[in-house]
């Protein structure tokens, strides 16, 4: 799906919003907007496509978990393949279904790097847009009083299914030792847990006694949600320690 142009005046008036890029939160996924979601979400596909000015577009999974939206899945690719970096500003115009016009502005100058507006294809040339000689997104550092306040706010709104290995793992069944290592007591009170796939969440009650930890509600649901049969592994990695709240691998 092309771009509108940017002079349309129906383009100006598409719904949008715009993220600060970090590479600490954002490396594997990066969320939208509360306030999005909740005048759009209702309307946006799992699969959605994000397309730069110069005509290329990547596909990345929208994943839904309990504290937001994120996009997941095929967003390390586009990182990478843009070279966004630390500080660069994102602002995502939605043309409806679940394709995004992204554009790119850099911290240092401002401006959108040249090669984003480049037609796919054509040859770049030696010469690129003037950058001002002050702190650029390559060299900024954060005072220690914004560093601490944004990363301690950003964290907590913006934690994702990690990339395999960054958290504790445990398979099939939930073992006592690992929720005792683990969990803070605190999040144990309302002995409630949520397992998350790469599109929904489900609650979990759960039941304790005699030295065991046992799903007592809520895992029929699941399975039944996601069509679970006898013989299929299921891998938790636990990504938020104080919602108890775990992402769920399936492997048939």
């Amino acid at each position: 799906m092309a771009a509108p142009p940017l002079n349309d005046g129906e383009y100006a008036r598409l719904p949008g919003f715009f993220k600060c890029y970090s590479e600490g939160l954002h490396n594997n996924g990066i969320r939208l907007p509360p306030e999005f979601v909740g005048r759009h979400g209702a309307d946006l596909p799992h699969q959605c496509v994000l397309m730069m000015p110069n005509g290329r577009v990547w596909g990345v999974t929208l994943l839904r978990v309990a504290n937001g939206f994120f996009f997941r899945i095929g967003w390390s690719s586009f990182v990478q393949a843009n070279e966004i970096v630390n500080l660069d500003v994102l602002m995502f115009t939605w043309l409806g279904g679940g394709t995004f016009h992204v554009k790119r502005f850099d911290f240092g100058s401002g401006c959108p790097p040249k090669k984003d507006l480049r037609a796919h294809g054509e040859i770049p040339s030696d010469e690129d847009y003037y950058s001002p000689d002050i702190q650029s997104s390559d060299d900024y550092s954060p005072s220690e009083s914004e560093s601490d306040a944004e990363s301690e706010d950003e964290y907590e709104a913006e934690v994702m299914p990690p990339a395999e290995g960054v958290y504790p793992t445990f398979n099939l069944e939930l073992p006592l030792q690992f929720w005792n290592a683990y969990i803070p007591a605190a999040s144990m009170q309302d002995q409630r847990a949520y397992f998350t796939t790469f599109d929904n969440t489900w609650e979990m009650h759960l039941g304790t006694g005699k030295g065991k930890l046992w799903v007592e509600h809520g895992w029929k649901c699941f399975m039944q949600g996601n069509a679970l049969v006898e013989g299929d592994r299921l891998s938790f990695q636990l990504v938020d320690r104080d919602d108890v709240q775990f992402y769920v691998t399936i492997n048939i």
